[in-house]
């Protein structure tokens, strides 16, 4: 791969892929190699002057918010159940596509740019059930399943009924107790019972406190309700792997489309980036000739200061083979043959250059 860094192009991709809120679409534009192909040279400017046209027309196209989610879809391929968590952020990625393959629908359907969002597919029904099971932290609700509604409610009453019994017992055992506190040992409810009188509840020792003095007991007319509560824990917490399982199935049934909107959403997102960089800095599209001649008008270095930058205009025309620049030393003789050079590699990279209209090159086969 030829990066053309004598000629500074990585300096103005460094720029454009500053301007790709995605991190892929950044990379993505650095890793860009010229092109040589004048079909595709024309495509790629076409691609990049319909870009900047529907950003003059006042139209903002984000990208904000898209994440790479190509290993999740991964994950769930491989039969491994996704976090809830993991399941949210697809669905962020699956709103994303939804929301840039409705903004594009109000474009001219003739748009070359129009070829990359026409292609994003979004399955409503799998990220309906998706929305359906999991709330905005990334938890599954408890309202996915009606057995997991179920046990969570029974998984309520019986908390409810322990805490109660516990204030109870509170209220009658004060003498026993170091503390008036209730206690969770290993998820079951305890109390804190002094040791001379450990033994009175018949029931299990958790360890003792800090001064030695008293010591957790859980009393053995509550060691059927702890169970129970136990029991709705763990049924509570199978339900739920079994509706993550479900859910990164149902990802996974639809996955090739996700990898593919990525995918689009990636070179959209590039394409915007140049054209943002295009309106940042003003320039034009060269009209590509088929002769080995060029015609640059007003052209700029377009990583001098526009302040103080020198605009020339440079002709090559039959049946002239070369041109000769001479002057004196410091006089631009080099920033001129940079900046022919750069702006013909930015031109076959699909980019907008800082030149008059009018402007015209070929395609250069070699630089």
């Amino acid at each position: 791969m030829n990066d053309y860094r004598n000629l500074d192009l990585h300096v103005i991709k460094q720029q454009i892929a500053g301007l790709a809120a995605i991190r892929e679409a950044a990379s993505f534009v650095m890793e860009e190699e010229v092109d040589f192909n004048p079909l595709r040279i024309r495509h790629n400017c076409e691609e990049t002057s319909e870009a900047l046209k529907i950003l003059k027309e006042g139209n903002v196209i984000s990208f904000d918010g898209i994440k790479n989610v190509n290993p999740l879809l991964e994950k769930a391929d491989r039969n491994m159940a996704l976090t809830g968590l993991e399941l949210k952020n697809i669905l962020v990625f699956h709103h994303h596509s939804q929301r840039i393959k409705k903004q594009f629908e109000k474009f001219d359907p003739d748009l070359n740019i129009r070829d990359y969002s026409d292609s994003i597919s979004v399955s409503e029904k799998v990220f309906h059930r998706v929305e359906d099971c999991i709330d905005n932290s990334g938890e599954i609700k408890e309202s996915a399943t009606e057995r997991l509604r179920n046990i969570c409610s029974e998984l309520t009453r019986c908390e409810k009924d322990l805490l109660s019994r516990a204030q109870n017992f509170i209220e009658k055992h004060q003498s026993s107790l170091q503390e008036a506190s209730i206690y969770v040992r290993n998820e079951r409810i305890t109390f804190l019972i002094k040791n001379s009188d450990k033994n009175k509840y018949n029931g299990y020792v958790y360890g003792t406190s800090s001064s030695g003095l008293a010591s957790y007991v859980e009393p053995a007319s509550f060691i059927e309700a702890n169970n129970r509560k136990l029991k709705l824990m763990q049924d509570k917490e199978e339900e739920i792997e079994r509706i993550l399982r479900e859910l990164s199935y149902l990802v996974s049934s639809v996955s090739d489309l996700y990898y593919h909107n990525f995918e689009s959403l990636l070179k959209l997102c590039a394409v915007f980036a140049k054209a943002q960089y295009g309106q940042d800095h003003g320039g034009i599209i060269p009209r590509i000739c088929n002769t080995p001649y060029f015609d640059f008008k007003d052209l700029a270095h377009p990583l001098i200061d526009p302040k103080q930058v020198v605009s020339n205009s440079y002709r090559l025309y039959e049946p002239y083979q070369g041109i000769v620049i001479s002057g004196s030393n410091t006089g631009g003789k080099t920033v001129s043959l940079k900046t022919i050079g750069l702006l013909s590699v930015m031109h076959q990279c699909g980019l907008h250059i800082p030149a008059a209209d009018g402007s015209n090159l070929p395609v250069f086969r070699n630089i």
